[in-house]
Parts: structure tokens; C-alpha cells; sequence
């Protein structure tokens, strides 16, 4: 349990970029990788993993397009 003001280790967009590592071997291990696809949405998401995630910095405007107001993984199926 987290006390208060402690962060979620999701909560940085860095670490949960890290993370969808791992989510994307267990797709290759149940050959899945055709099948599905991985979208991350997160508060702090940037295009440019070498651009600042502050969000009190300039981020393009491109960025938004993948924000959302909690960590989300998005699986999406590639055909229907």
C-alpha cells in the first residue's frame, strides 16, 4: 500500500514505457505478434523519448494524441 504522496512506479513515463517491454515478450511467447498490438496512453507521453515528460515544458502537439488521464496499455487486435 502506498502512503500519501508516494508516486506509482506507472506514473513515470519512462518506467512505464519500460514496462510494456515485458507485456510485449509474453505477446511473442503466445505468438501473438501479428495478432495484437500494443498502444500505450499515459499523462506524460511524448513521441521522443529524449524530449522533457515535465508537463509544466512545451510538448508537441502531436504528444496529446497519446495522453490520457491514467497509464493505459491498449491491446488492439490487427484484423477483425
Amino acid at each position: 500500500e502506498r502512503t500519501k504522496g508516494q508516486k506509482h512506479f506507472l506514473s513515470d513515463f519512462y518506467e512505464f514505457h519500460r514496462s510494456s517491454y515485458d507485456l510485449q515478450s509474453h505477446l511473442v511467447e503466445r505468438d501473438l505478434i501479428g495478432k495484437l498490438q500494443i498502444v500505450l496512453f499515459h499523462p506524460f507521453a511524448v513521441h521522443s523519448l529524449y524530449s522533457c515528460t515535465s508537463s509544466t515544458e512545451d510538448v508537441e502537439a502531436k504528444s496529446y494524441a497519446i495522453r490520457s488521464p491514467f497509464p493505459t496499455f491498449h491491446l488492439l487486435r490487427e484484423q477483425d
